[in-house]
């Protein structure tokens, strides 16, 4: 019985997504033909905050989606490197508008990890870049044991000890920060990985995802 619920609410869900997303793209589209007009610099700056409100909405969309489909998410070997260049492709628009430099030190390792994987480096890496008021990112992967221990680190504001823990509950608002470090946590919980949040040398923050080695 309850699988079966779980199942029609999943369904209901993707339905719902399916339908909002067709909505949002038809929205996008007359908001890009407006863009076109020439309507005067008033209406074209209500124009761009109209489309940033689509695209928080596709954001959501997205973030929704990657849940349901954690819960049915399979194991398997993957080159450290490839999923961080993979999440590093998807942010390479976002840091050049945001003027961030990206410094990388990879490895080969292989890990055990799903496919969900560069969506949890792409949303670390996301929330360094919208939040941290810096400039800079370094990234740097270690052999730990039977793990690999991938940091992510900034040089902005840092988050203060008391807040440290509470990024990565669902219901945790603060300034729009989303569903994204949330997820992060659902996908390592589904991964056998674990993720740690501590003071940088940078000055700002340091992200350490743990992630197991094929045994």
């Amino acid at each position: 019985m309850k699988k079966r619920k779980r199942k029609r609410k999943e369904f209901l869900y993707s339905l719902l997504i399916h339908d909002v997303q067709n909505k949002n793209q038809v929205i996008r589209g007359y908001l890009e033909l407006l863009k076109e007009e020439n309507l005067g610099e008033e209406i074209e700056q209500k124009i761009e905050k109209a489309l940033n409100a689509v695209s928080t909405s596709e954001k959501l969309i997205n973030d929704v989606k990657t849940l349901l489909n954690i819960g049915r998410i399979d194991l398997k070997e993957r080159k450290i490197n490839k999923i961080i260049e993979n999440a590093l492709n998807e942010v390479r628009d976002l840091a050049q508008r945001k003027d961030f430099d990206i410094n990388t030190n990879l490895k080969e390792t292989k890990i055990v990890v799903c496919d969900l994987c560069e969506k949890l480096f792409t949303n670390i890496i996301e929330n360094s870049i919208e939040h941290s008021n810096g400039n800079k990112i370094e990234i740097d992967v270690k052999d730990k044991n039977n793990h690999v221990v991938v940091s992510i680190e900034d040089d902005g504001k840092g988050i203060p000890n008391d807040k440290k823990d509470k990024i990565f509950e669902k219901n945790y608002a603060t300034e729009g920060t989303g569903l994204g470090l949330y997820i992060v946590k659902e996908i390592l919980n589904n991964s056998d990985g674990e993720i740690e949040v501590k003071d940088s040398d940078l000055g700002g923050t340091r992200f350490e995802v743990y992630l197991p080695k094929p045994e």
